[in-house]
């Protein structure tokens, strides 16, 4: 569970850059331009997307960490 709240954390923060370029006429970045047009549509689908690739994120991560206390683990006899 940690593994996939870290997930859309990191993906949230994303989706935060992406709301703010598109209300903010003066703050640009690359996630996000509102030149392209029909800006409520496209941020629905940046907020689907936040939620799906933090969930598949997470489950990385958390096979990263389970991999890895796998692999380090204390040898028993």
């Amino acid at each position: 569970m940690p593994a996939l709240v870290l997930g859309w954390t990191w993906r949230l923060w994303v989706f935060i850059a992406t709301l703010v370029s598109a209300l903010l006429p003066f703050y640009k970045t690359h996630f996000f331009d509102p030149s392209r047009g029909n800006v409520p549509v496209r941020l629905l689908e940046a907020l689907g997307g936040t939620v799906v690739e933090g969930f598949i994120a997470g489950l990385i991560v958390g096979g990263i960490a389970a991999w890895i206390a796998y692999a380090t683990r204390e040898a028993t006899e």
